[in-house]
């Protein structure tokens, strides 16, 4: 807990930092690569509309993980021109 303590508050905009992180993995690696993984192993056994589904949310996954890659980079680019870098010597409120 301390070891996360120190990380989350020494590190400027550590938390614009994960959600730039996680806009550009999470929707993929839980949505597009098991939907890829399954359609490689068990096509065949999958009826039409399962695998119509699984073939459109590979592409909706990478649409929603760009736009929220874009907000993320937004959000950062915001917070760097605005000084609040965070860390031990950020300025709260």
């Amino acid at each position: 807990m301390a070891y996360s303590y120190l990380i989350s508050t020494s590190v400027p905009y550590f938390g614009t930092l994960v959600g730039l992180v996680t806009a550009s993995t999470y929707l993929i690696c839980a949505y597009a690569l098991p939907s890829w993984f399954t359609l490689r192993l068990m096509a065949r056994s999958l009826g039409g509309l399962e695998r119509v589904l699984l073939w459109s949310l590979i592409p909706l996954s990478f649409v929603f993980s760009g736009i929220g890659l874009y907000g993320s980079i937004m959000s950062l680019i915001d917070d760097i021109e605005g000084g609040e870098g965070g860390g031990w010597n950020s300025r709260h409120p």
